[in-house]
């Protein structure tokens, strides 16, 4: 059903792309050819293979979106048009989103750890974490006397809710109490047991259990039991996290216990709560954003939750846009959810056709073939995403690439056949404005031959050379003309 309901990736948007999305899907070309190359067909392919072939795609988005980034400073700079730069500042979201995506899917459904939490953590703050909180407390922590400032103890609770506990103690520590050495500093009593507190509540900053044994971030497989190292690993974690969830327990009693004018005790008190994870306090430190307390319950809550069992630990916003409904089917394990998700956000480019074929490379999807279709789904959005590019002139040599791979495949062989020669055709008649005896003809109609005799699409280059003026013209292409024609490779 989710084949009939997405939009197709429109020609339109293809043809405006702008340059830095145009080297992406270069780029993504060869390292698909590379990974086809020694797996053909989709077929499986080792999980750290795939992982770094993922990483490799992922650095090329990467670098997409720098340089889109100085293309929409270059255009705010020049003045002029505002809907060139709204356009790139467009395509700079639409890319960091998919590279959010992209790296999110190779963690749930490529990489598969049992534990998810702690490697949804730096996920999480390259793509989704809001960073005011970490520049509020770059700032505080140069500060004179920081907790005199209305932000300090908000900043420091909100970054214990995003996991920065290192940056939580350094602001922690830059409190004039404890950056006098934990002396009285002359306050008496009260100022005493405030210093006390403050040092317990640091020492539970840096003594914050995290689950990192390498056991932990294996590929499990949700039907296999854990293996020996990982239920060690696990069992040992919980030990220590008992002890250490008692002593913040310990504290939060203490903290409520304080006088009733203690303002700072109170507000400490807000973080030691965060760092429970006690009713409400998580969400209201996390700004209100379901990823963000997501991320903080798994950290401070939750922290051995298995990660096909993330479903029951977050509530996703009521009627969530398209991009964060991707997010939501991958964080719940159902990749053909995030599929429709995906292709109503991003149509049927190169999002969806790599992901796909990532996802069955790595078996987390089936390969069987469309109902009433002899393609699979991955073939489908490889040949959907060959039409898109091919509908751009300038293209057509990347289109025809992804379609001479799909005719070694059975299943798709005849329809990507077919379709070569309606590309080939389109593309020889392209720009007919061109002289026929002219260097741009004979180079365009070489290219052409060229394509059509590696491919043994003979019909093809026949129809090429009836385009492009017949016999007379291509007896003047010399050689190039002659090897196509008797190529006579197989068409079926």
């Amino acid at each position: 059903d989710a084949l009939h309901i997405a939009r197709p990736l429109l020609i339109a948007e293809m043809a405006s792309l702008p340059a830095p999305t145009r080297s992406l899907v270069s780029q993504l070309r060869i390292l698909w050819s590379d990974m086809n190359s020694a797996h053909p067909g989709g077929s499986p392919a080792p999980t750290e293979e795939l992982v770094t072939y993922s990483r490799r795609c992922g650095a090329e988005m990467y670098l997409c979106a720098e340089a889109l980034q100085s293309e929409v400073a270059a255009a705010a700079a020049a003045g002029g048009d505002r809907s060139e730069e709204e356009e790139l500042e467009a395509e700079l979201q639409r890319t960091q989103w998919a590279t959010c995506i992209w790296e999110l899917a190779t963690l749930m459904l490529v990489q598969r750890p049992l534990v998810a939490g702690e490697c949804l953590l730096p996920w999480w703050h390259r793509h989704l974490c809001d960073p005011m909180a970490e520049e509020a407390a770059h700032g505080l922590v140069a500060a004179a006397a920081p907790e005199a400032q209305g932000a300090y103890w908000p900043t420091l609770a909100g970054l214990v809710a995003q996991g920065k506990t290192r940056l939580a103690g350094d602001l922690l520590r830059a409190h004039s109490a404890l950056r006098a050495g934990g002396g009285d500093g002359g306050g008496g009593l009260l100022a005493s047991r405030s210093t006390a507190l403050l040092l317990r509540l640091d020492t539970l900053l840096d003594t914050l259990p995290r689950l990192t044994e390498p056991e932990i971030f294996d590929t499990h497989d949700e039907a296999a039991a854990p293996s020996l190292g990982a239920q060690e690993a696990m069992s040992c974690f919980r030990l220590r996290w008992r002890v250490w969830s008692e002593d913040v327990a310990s504290l939060v009693a203490d903290l409520e216990a304080a006088p009733a004018g203690d303002a700072e005790a109170t507000a400490m008190c807000r973080v030691a709560r965060v760092l429970a994870s006690a009713d409400g306090a998580l969400g209201e430190a996390s700004g209100g954003s379901w990823h963000g307390e997501l991320v903080g319950r798994l950290l401070l809550e939750q922290p051995v939750r298995l990660r096909w069992q993330l479903s029951g630990v977050f509530s996703p916003p009521p009627g969530p846009d398209a991009f964060e409904a991707c997010l939501v089917a991958l964080l719940r394990d159902d990749p053909y959810a995030a599929m429709a998700a995906i292709r109503q956000a991003f149509g049927d480019g190169w999002l969806i056709a790599h992901l796909w074929d990532l996802l069955c490379r790595a078996r987390a999807v089936r390969s069987d073939p469309l109902e009433g279709s002899p393609l699979s789904l991955r073939q489908y959005f490889l040949l959907q995403y060959a039409k898109a590019l091919g509908g751009v002139p300038p293209l057509w040599q990347l289109a025809a690439a992804y379609g001479g791979d799909l005719l070694s495949e059975p299943g798709a062989a005849a329809e990507a056949r077919a379709w070569l020669g309606d590309l080939l055709l389109s593309a020889a008649q392209h720009d007919s404005a061109a002289p026929a005896g002219s260097t741009l003809h004979a180079h365009k109609v070489r290219k052409l031959l060229g394509v059509c005799e590696k491919l043994g699409l003979t019909a093809a280059a026949d129809a090429v050379l009836r385009a492009r003026g017949g016999a007379s013209r291509a007896a003047a292409l010399g050689s190039d003309v002659a090897v196509a024609k008797r190529a006579s490779l197989p068409l079926a």
